[in-house]
């Protein structure tokens, strides 16, 4: 009988115990809930120096749409497309990959994404190179191969030494130094 008792009683403060528990964490999603609604109610007030128009595109003009790539991993994939290039002059023995070392990502300009890149197992040299395009001069601390400036523009699968897409008028010269030297500097 004293068993019996004893689970009965056993019983009871688990239910209690079980109703206390639900009932912390229902009142504790009710105080988040209404923290939560205040702050949506009243966040201009309460966050004014937030910005939020920053991740909207302006509406200057529609060229500045064209500087934003359409592919999300556009840099994996124009690494891929510089290695295919460098395998075409080089061979496909050597298993080339980008050196993360001399790897620069400057930015797009006409659709056109503006990098420095180096292969790995491709030997560069310590000698300062220049390159004059456009009227605009630019420079590198070495001589890399296979273009000596390091200096590339990819886009639609295609990799184009900097001379070469500004030759074909791929790219607006202007607009890709802006980014060489904000980079640079």
């Amino acid at each position: 009988m004293i068993v019996g008792v004893l689970l009965l009683l056993n019983k009871e403060v688990g239910v209690v115990m079980k109703m206390s528990r639900y009932g912390i964490k229902i009142i504790t999603i009710s105080f988040v809930i209404v923290i939560m609604g205040v702050l949506m109610v009243n966040f201009d007030s309460i966050f004014t120096d937030l910005n939020c128009n920053a991740l909207t595109i302006p509406n200057n003009s529609k060229s500045d749409l064209s500087n934003i790539p359409s592919k999300i991993n556009f840099l994996d994939d124009d690494k891929k497309a510089f290695v295919d290039f460098c395998k075409v002059k080089y061979g496909s023995n050597l298993p080339l990959e980008i050196d993360n070392n001399i790897y620069q990502y400057f930015g797009t300009v006409n659709g056109y994404r503006f990098y420095r890149l180096q292969p790995t197992y491709i030997s560069y040299d310590s000698v300062s190179q220049q390159e004059v395009i456009g009227g605009y001069t630019f420079e590198s601390a070495c001589r890399y191969r296979p273009e000596k400036t390091g200096l590339y523009i990819i886009g639609d699968d295609n990799v184009y030494t900097l001379s070469d897409a500004y030759s074909k008028g791929l790219i607006d010269i202007t607009k890709v130094y802006a980014l060489y030297v904000k980079k640079t500097a």
